[in-house]
């Protein structure tokens, strides 16, 4: 019995770093709703993806984004925006801005993406913000061409 658990240790050795290290990246993908923008006068709070590495791994792999809260994704400064949907599991609404908050462009209920399938491109050009959304949340807080995105305290940070 003993000689038989000892055929599967070294397997076992292997697989232990394999499945510490797939639970901690599963739980770098909860999302903090941490900063709070203004979608014209609603308060919306947003998990932020500021820097490039955060931008580019954005909402894959997480399960659902809350009604009521947002993705913001911050560029460093107005560039053309290139989103797509795979890896995504759940459609959204995605709102590009420019550097003064004015609606650049919307895109309604993009669908994810299958693996097998062809994934388009959505894209804008000078684009300083994108504020993703559950599919429908748009629509639900009336997001217009003459829709504003603020961003409290941005001039206070140093």
């Amino acid at each position: 019995m003993h000689h038989h658990l000892n055929r599967y240790l070294p397997v076992l050795t292997l697989l232990l770093p394999v499945l510490l290290c797939a639970c901690a990246a599963g739980e770098q993908r909860s999302l903090a709703f941490e900063h709070v923008i203004y979608l014209d006068r609603t308060p919306l709070p947003v998990a932020l993806f500021d820097s490039p590495q955060e931008r580019q791994a954005g909402l894959a792999g997480i399960e659902a984004l809350p009604a009521g809260t947002g993705a913001l994704f911050v560029f460093e400064q107005p560039q053309p925006a290139r989103f797509w949907m795979q890896g995504m599991q759940f459609p959204l609404d995605l709102l590009f801005f420019d550097g003064q908050g004015r609606v650049v462009w919307m895109v309604h209920a993009a669908p994810p993406c299958r693996a097998d399938a062809e994934c388009p491109l959505i894209r804008a050009a000078d684009v300083r913000y994108v504020l993703e959304l559950p599919a429908g949340q748009a629509d639900v807080l009336q997001v217009s061409e003459q829709s504003r995105l603020r961003l409290p305290g941005e001039q206070d940070e140093p």
